[in-house]
Order: structure tokens, then sequence, then C-alpha cells
């Protein structure tokens, strides 16, 4: 049924949009550090390229597709917060020191840890559904009944393994483990 909020229509455009984001991205990136170049046309052509070469694999333009809206959700969310909060008076100071702390870095490092998280959650979409993940599941759990082996594997397949695995018991000690190892060098290296 057709209604005015029906955007089935903007599936067809699935390819050329994922096209335009990546080329505008890497012309952006490219312009602003002048890597190869300063000459825009040489810019233009190696995001021309990059491009193509994203919507030509029909895995990688899925990729890119369902990383758009999260972090397109993640800018409007913070954007509106910032706006939130200067409606009620906080200057841009006000929001900056909290947000940057007293090294400078937090925000950097949160951004890292959620984009990371993102990309796993959709990699593990992209690439652990549909019939190759049930073929490799099946492979692995078979050697495992062959051989009487259960080495605490979550299975599953998706998002929902991506999580599964993430918050795994040993996941979280080897976690724990490496951030106590990074805060002992941080901390040492300061002395």
């Amino acid at each position: 049924m057709a209604s005015i909020l029906d955007f089935s229509l903007f599936g067809a455009l699935n390819g050329l949009m994922v096209f335009l984001f990546v080329w505008t991205i890497v012309y952006a990136i490219l312009t602003k550090t002048k890597f190869p170049s300063d000459h825009p046309s040489v810019n233009a052509m190696i995001a021309f390229t990059a491009g193509i070469m994203v919507v030509a694999v029909p895995n990688m333009s899925e990729v890119v597709a369902l990383l758009v809206p999260w972090f397109t959700l993640i800018f409007i969310f913070a954007l509106l917060v910032i706006l939130l909060l200067m409606m009620f008076g906080a200057t841009e100071e006000n929001i900056k020191s909290p947000v940057v702390g007293s090294n400078g870095q937090v925000l950097l490092y949160w951004i890292i840890i959620i984009s990371v998280l993102i990309f796993l959650g959709v990699l593990g979409k992209v690439f652990f559904t549909g019939q190759e993940a049930i073929s490799v599941e099946g492979a692995v759990e078979q050697a495992s009944i062959e051989n009487g082996v259960d080495d605490g594997a979550v299975g599953g397949q998706g998002t929902s393994a991506l999580f599964a695995t993430l918050f795994h018991p040993k996941v979280l000690g080897a976690i724990l483990i490496f951030l106590i190892a990074a805060l002992t060098i941080k901390f040492i290296a300061r002395e």
C-alpha cells in the first residue's frame, strides 16, 4: 500500500547512495590531507575509483550501507544533546571541558571504542549470516562432536553471536587483563 512515508523506492538507489557517500568521504579526506596531490582532479579520480570499487563488491556495499545509519544516528544524537545543553545556558567551554577531560583525549577514546563496536556488529551481520555461516558452524560443530571437544564456544550467527562472544566470561576476562596492563603501562610511563 502506498503512503506518504513509503521509502521503498529508495532501496533501488542504495548502490548510488553508497557510491556517492564513499566518493564524497574519500575526496574530502584526500583534499584535506593533500596526500597524493594538491590537484583536485587527481583526488576526484581516486575517490571515484574507490567509490566504484566499493559498489562493485556486494559485501562492502552492504557494510557501508549498514554503517552509515548508525554513525548518522550517533552524530544527530550528539548534536541534539549539545543543543539541549546550550538551550539551558551552557557555553561552549562548559560543554567542552567535561567532554575532553584533563588530558584532551577522553572523547577520542570513546569515539574509537563505539566505532569499533559498531563496525564489528556490522561485520558480524554481513559476513556471519546466511548459508556460509551455517555451513561453517555445522563443520565446526561436527568436528567438535567427532573429537569430543567442547571448548565453550557460544555458537549462533550474526549480531547475536557477536554480542554473545563479546560478553563471554573468557573474553571479558581478557579485556580486563588488557585494561589492567594498559593502565599499568600508563602509570609506569608517567614516573
